[in-house]
């Protein structure tokens, strides 16, 4: 905020779709704090090479121009540079109070420094209201050096090609230097320098290979004595070289014994351009071997494909414990630019240990109180001689004196010869977490994981599905009743996010000593799975159920889906919109299959839910018979179990009239003929008005009898044609119509137009010619690709807004062959317009030229509906352009609209 009166500006730097940097002037005019205007002014991103400059103008409540107040823009450039256009060059307010916005738009700056000066006008510019105390504004726009991506690790001694571009042709010669110094000492060890030269007809790319001589840390330096040029990538970068690229392995500390390993990674940082062989082995102990990642065939070398930056194996081990070297050997053309250091890694035994019959609660096993159960401690392979293993129990959250009703063994064997031993686990009338801890003496084993019984008491929930948007008893039932263990309370809060007033009342309950059960009402909103969590546990004898805190409860939470019909009635041979809504939004995926019994289709038998959607429509169409009908609904999926299957619903079909037409879609001045036909034939005499676009065009008469009635629909320009129709009685009451209008799509066709001299180093004109004219700028960029375009220069242009054409000169290079120019369109309008390439068979001199055209299909976006054109504007009906305005001539006049 300015407290004073002064211009003010801010250079903001962007870049263009072409490569030329913009600089843009955003400009603040401080007023009187008191009582003049405050100007801000913003930058609004727009395609292209456009930019927009929008000024917000706000005043102070006592602030107003008298009489009128304008500012002046003007665009001069200083170094022969030149911009398509500036505009406005004069914002113009008006008397009165301002709060509004203007904008100025700079477009196509060639590559040099501009000024813009400012300056005030109108009556009230010497009044006092605003003040410009800097009236001279400079910005510079630069040229852009397009730089292939340097690589950030590099081999000494390896060539790596780099490839350097400017963005638009120079107008003096252009110099760009590459340097490479040693991050620590400063000395160069790599130095290149390329010169763009603006005597040559097209901007030739410069190439040239990296190569460092020595390994270390660098730096690299991109720069070039012409201040005014920049890069498409940072000008200083580090640099790494080293002898060979480092590659690596899944880091594996341990291998098991009898075992095979998950699938391994062999990686390397930079990808070679031609496959390379890894050969694997392993020394220093029997039976390792190396298998393919999808199979158990025994490899003993990878290939990582050129491009590739992995491979996958897997490794497998004998009976015998002990240390094994890994080692990976690099070949191929490239294989001397890779290396991976051999891997040193212990084999060792394990031992195995299950509850049997326990459920896996993470980590722990859950098991009840007043059991036994087994537990097994197993092998992988059989040993020679008998294990012996230790076994240590200790309890944690028991209760206070430590209980001593259980038994557990505090050594086992497990013979020779044999793979596991079985034994006993018996758990008496508590609860708390159980811990066993194993030792033994033996060095090729691994040592064994401690193991955690949870001995808990189970509880259930009842019902374990609920209704959302209603309130549910829910009652809780523990398995170890309170009547051997005093009573407790618990707290249940909910699992979060869940809609507002979703919860239980109470939030704590308390069980009964006799029954063991406790209840509470749960009100849900919403639909899926609710789950609760135990978080504290208080009364007498909670030292017995501490366990049981921090369990999780779920509820399915469903809800009732509906199928919602336009009516149950059906005109016989017309259709009908059928709505499934779920009540509630999918939370991940839901499937829903479409039924039909009886005389009628449905036009999507599978509708996909995603997550979030509720409602999908089918149309169901009736059978030209009068019968009736019932459509049910199957769901299917992820979400099944929270939607319930709808009711299904009935149609009875009944007399109709519906229009039916060879074609949906016509050109634009085409005529289609449209039958209304009749289900059923006329009882009785009766006339039909037809409606296109809701004005009436013809009556039709039907005699006792009749069935159908012929109509003709002539396409005027680009729009959609809709159908619709009045009956008199008796038949008014007799046949059922359509909802909706029968519509028929007008589209426009445009035209692109190559008149080339084909031969080399020659020139022709490209003309992109639309049958509509464009409503917003549209940019057009020719590609050109192929022998005879690899030199030629690629030509850009722009339609303006209400242009219709637009003619550019190529030049082909210096090599016969095959050409391809692709017209590519930038601007809102892109998606409009579908446009083909066209390749031209380019010849030696003197070998002829020809005419090519490229038909496009413009598809115009308008109030939502699909609609187009169909002129062709080749030859005598091209659009010419005439003191700014577009005219187009056609062999035909352009007529009414006839029916």
């Amino acid at each position: 905020t300015q407290s004073t009166w002064g211009l003010h500006h801010l250079s903001v730097q962007t870049f263009t779709s072409t490569g030329m940097q913009r600089v843009v002037l955003v400009t603040l005019l401080s007023l009187a704090a008191a009582s003049g205007y405050d100007i801000t002014a913003k930058l609004d991103p727009t395609a292209g090479s456009e930019t927009v400059l929008r000024v917000h103008l706000g005043a102070s409540d006592d602030a107003s121009i008298q009489d009128s107040l304008a500012i002046d823009y003007v665009l001069t450039p200083k170094d022969g540079g030149s911009c398509d256009t500036l505009h406005p060059t004069k914002s113009n307010f008006v008397h009165g109070k301002i709060d509004g916005e203007v904008t100025v738009a700079i477009n196509n700056c060639a590559k040099g420094h501009y000024d813009i000066s400012l300056t005030l006008s109108g009556a009230d510019k010497d009044s006092g209201v605003a003040v410009l105390t800097t009236p001279l504004l400079s910005f510079e726009i630069k040229g852009m050096v397009n730089v292939s991506p340097l690589p950030a690790l590099v081999v000494i001694n390896r060539k790596y090609p780099v490839s350097l571009t400017l963005a638009a042709h120079p107008a003096q010669d252009v110099v760009v230097n590459l340097d490479v110094s040693n991050a620590d000492s400063g000395t160069t060890v790599f130095q290149k320098s390329v010169t763009f030269l603006a005597a040559d007809k097209i901007v030739k790319p410069q190439q040239f290979d990296l190569v460092l001589p020595q390994s270390g840390s660098f730096e690299y330096k991109l720069s070039s004595p012409d201040p005014m040029y920049t890069f498409n990538v940072s000008e200083t970068s580090a640099l790494s070289a080293s002898t060979t690229y480092p590659a690596s392995t899944t880091p594996l500390s341990v291998l098991l014994a009898n075992q095979a390993t998950a699938v391994q990674t062999l990686s390397i940082p930079v990808a070679s351009s031609s496959p390379l062989t890894v050969t694997l082995s392993a020394t220093g102990l029997e039976g390792v071997q190396f298998l393919s990642d999808t199979t158990d065939d025994v490899i003993t070398q990878l290939t990582i494909p050129a491009g590739a930056l992995t491979a996958s194996y897997r490794i497998r081990c004998g009976s015998a414990a002990g240390s094994v070297q890994l080692s990976f050997t690099f070949a191929g053309s490239e294989g001397a630019f890779y290396s991976l250091a051999p891997a040193t890694i212990s084999v060792v035994k394990r031992f195995l240990y299950k509850t049997v019959g326990a459920v896996a609660d993470g980590t722990m096993d859950r098991v009840k109180p007043d059991s036994t159960f087994k537990a097994v401690l197993s092998l992988d392979a059989a040993e020679s001689t008998d294990l012996t293993i230790n076994i240590a129990t200790s309890l944690d959250r028991a209760p206070t004196p430590a209980p001593t009703d259980y038994s557990v063994p505090s050594q086992v064997v497990i013979p020779a010869g044999k793979t596991s031993i079985t034994f006993d686990i018996r758990i008496g009338h508590f609860l708390a977490q159980m811990k066993l801890s194993f030792t033994h003496g033996y060095a090729a084993f691994q040592v064994i994981p401690d193991a955690v019984l949870a001995i808990a008491a189970p509880y259930t929930i009842s019902p374990s599905s609920v209704k959302h948007d209603a309130i549910t008893a829910v009652t809780f039932s523990m398995a170890l009743k309170p009547a051997k263990a005093p009573a407790f309370a618990t707290m249940l809060p909910l699992d979060s996010p869940w809609p507002k007033g979703t919860g239980f009342n109470p939030t704590k309950v308390t069980f009964d000593a006799n029954t063991g059960l406790a209840t509470a009402q749960l009100t849900t909103a919403g639909v899926g799975v609710l789950s609760l969590q135990i978080t504290s546990v208080s009364g007498f004898g909670q030292h017995l159920i501490a366990a049981l805190a921090g369990d999780w409860l779920n509820f399915k939470v469903y809800t009732e889906t509906q199928l919602i019909q336009q009516k149950s009635e059906i005109g016989a041979g017309l259709t009908t919109e059928l709505t499934l809504d779920l009540t509630s939004p999918a939370i991940h995926s839901l499937t829903a299959t479409f039924t039909v019994v009886g005389p009628a289709t449905v036009d999507k038998p599978t509708v996909s839910f995603a997550a979030g959607q509720q409602k999908a429509t089918v149309l169901i169409s009736a059978k030209d018979q009068m019968d009736s009908f019932t459509v049910s609904v199957t769901l299917s999926g992820e979400d099944k179990d929270f939607f319930k299957d709808p009711l299904s619903v009935q149609y009875f079909i009944h007399d109709s009239a519906y229009f039916v037409s060879e074609r949906r879609v016509i050109p634009s001045g085409g005529v289609e003929k449209v039958s209304l036909k009749l289900s059923t034939p006329a009882s009785a005499p009766f006339d039909a008005t037809v409606y296109l676009n809701n004005q009436a065009i013809k009556q039709l008469h039907f005699a006792k009898g009749d069935t159908a009635q012929e109509l003709e629909v002539k396409a005027q320009s680009h729009d959609t044609l809709a159908l619709t129709y009045n009956l008199t009685e008796p038949a008014a009451s007799q046949y059922a119509s359509s909802a909706s209008p029968f519509t028929i799509t007008v589209q426009d066709t445009a035209s692109v137009i190559v008149e080339p001299s084909l031969s080399v180093l020659s020139s022709y004109d490209v003309k992109l010619e639309m049958s509509w004219p464009v409503s917003k700028p549209l940019s057009i960029l020719f590609q050109l690709s192929g022998a005879a375009g690899e030199e030629a220069a690629i030509a850009t242009t722009q339609l303006l807004p209400g242009e219709s054409f637009k003619t550019v000169s190529l030049t082909t290079g210096g090599n016969p062959g095959p050409i391809t120019i692709t017209p590519i369109l930038q601007g809102d309008e892109e998606a409009f317009y579908s446009v083909k390439s066209v390749t031209l068979d380019v010849s030696k001199p003197g070998l002829g030229g020809g005419v090519i055209a490229i038909i496009v299909v413009a598809a115009f976006i308008v109030t939502g509906t699909i609609v187009g054109v169909a002129y062709n504007l080749r030859k005598k009906r091209r659009a010419q352009q005439h003191h700014g305005n577009t005219y187009v001539a056609l062999h035909d006049p352009i007529v009414p609209p006839a029916y």
